[in-house]
């Protein structure tokens, strides 16, 4: 029996595995460069091509073993910043449900522990390889002895004591640098979303609580199974379908593209203005795409309730116009951004743009601007990074990295979306 490779949870242990990372990272670039000197500008290029696509495998590997914080950051990366070049993304965006799984020995000690009884017991079906496995957790396919199909969710032993060492790691990392404030402050946001999503009861809330706000809404959430779920395990019923980076590559048609986006554009627009609960996790493995077209979400872990303060600040940036800086400037300087007096030139005003550069389209073809997802990545970015905003506090960048996940994946997939009825 193949043994089980534990989580570290030691800060040493932890340092080790990336130190080992980052040394074979070292001697793969030193390789390739001394292999370069003696190639043509083609032969280089794929060269160069092939090595970063060999340096993001050896980041996978290391991001698998590690798990929990390190594993996420990765699919926060690709949700929500588009900043790592094609062949780290294509290699990362395996981290989304394609982690090497738990042992089954360890699956069924975790649910002998939680649910009270062996999987054989409390299911008529039950896969013991797992169906999908991620940063914090893997999930299992299974049958309920009055014939449901269910997935069942079970979280990695130690994933809470390896979320607490990450983050005292990340803090001192964060701490010397110049932009501190608002970096740890990002930190602290996304500690929040690490903590909400290891505690699977509050996922299994949150289920009920969406599939009652549908109410009409042309998408599918899993329903939860109360007495087959814990804070570590959660059950909950199976949906069928690809995931939305499979449904791509099987190339359909451009009105099948817009079906799709336009459902997710609602779901956005709907959670904000109307529900003003957002669910902040818009990776591609949490987006099946059934035979229907029809989209269905997972993983409910991370959700964002929207304040008063916040919902204003989103409705002023999406809903007024661009000539009135005063109004903007003014709701920035209320919530801690700094004094400056060309704050409204050069901070806010790019980003607004880029912003109406979409709201006032009528009709969106991101394929007609494929450089659309990656400006406002920087402009965000670019903000983040201001001076002017390093004691800006408002958690409304939940709202704007969830905008600007669903925007790289409408770019990816090449959609029109309708605004103007």
């Amino acid at each position: 029996m193949k043994k089980e490779r534990k989580i570290p949870h030691r800060p040493s242990d932890r340092t080790r595995v990336v130190g080992r990372v980052a040394t074979q990272v070292v001697a793969k670039k030193l390789v390739a460069q001394s292999k370069g000197i003696f190639l043509g500008q083609e032969d280089r290029r794929a060269l160069q091509e092939r090595t970063r696509t060999e340096i993001a495998e050896l980041i996978f590997s290391g991001l698998s073993q590690l798990r929990g914080t390190a594993l996420k950051i990765a699919q926060v990366f690709c949700a929500e910043t588009g900043l790592l070049p094609d062949q780290y993304m294509k290699v990362l965006e395996q981290s989304h449900y394609r982690v090497s799984p738990m042992s089954s020995a360890m699956v069924r000690s975790v649910i002998r522990r939680e649910l009270n009884g062996q999987p054989e017991e409390l299911f008529a079906a039950f896969e013991f390889q797992a169906a999908a496995a991620a940063s914090l957790g893997q999930v299992h396919r299974a049958r309920l002895f009055d014939g449901r199909e269910v997935a069942v969710k079970v979280q990695y032993p130690g994933i809470a004591d390896a979320i607490d060492t990450d983050l005292k790691l990340a803090r001192l990392a964060l701490k010397p640098l110049a932009n501190s404030g608002l970096l740890l402050l990002l930190l602290s946001q996304f500690e929040k979303r690490l903590r909400q999503e290891t505690n699977y009861q509050l996922e299994f809330a949150h289920l009920n609580e969406f599939r009652v706000l549908l109410n009409g809404l042309n998408i599918l959430i899993p329903e939860p199974i109360a007495d087959l779920s814990t804070v570590t395990v959660l059950t909950m019923e199976w949906l069928d379908g690809q995931h939305l980076d499979q449904w791509i590559a099987s190339k359909p048609n451009q009105d099948r593209i817009d079906q799709v986006a336009d459902q997710l554009f609602r779901w956005f627009m709907t959670s904000v203005f109307t529900w003003r609960r957002l669910h902040c996790d818009p990776n591609l493995g949490n987006f099946i795409i059934d035979q229907t077209d029809r989209v269905g979400i997972l993983d409910f872990g991370a959700v964002h309730g929207i304040d008063d303060s916040d919902l204003q600040l989103f409705s002023l940036l999406w809903r007024s116009p661009i000539s009135e800086p005063g109004v903007f400037t003014e709701a920035y300087r209320e919530r801690g951004a700094k004094e400056s007096g060309d704050l409204f030139d050069s901070a806010i005003k790019p980003y607004l743009l880029w912003v109406h550069e979409f709201l006032d389209a009528g009709s969106f073809d991101f394929s007609k601007s494929p450089d659309y997802a990656r400006r406002g990545h920087e402009l965000f970015t670019a903000q983040l990074f201001n001076p002017d905003f390093n004691e800006f506090r408002s958690e409304l960048t939940f709202v704007h990295r969830t905008w600007l996940g669903l925007v790289t994946l409408f770019q990816r997939m090449g959609a029109r979306i309708k605004l103007s009825p």
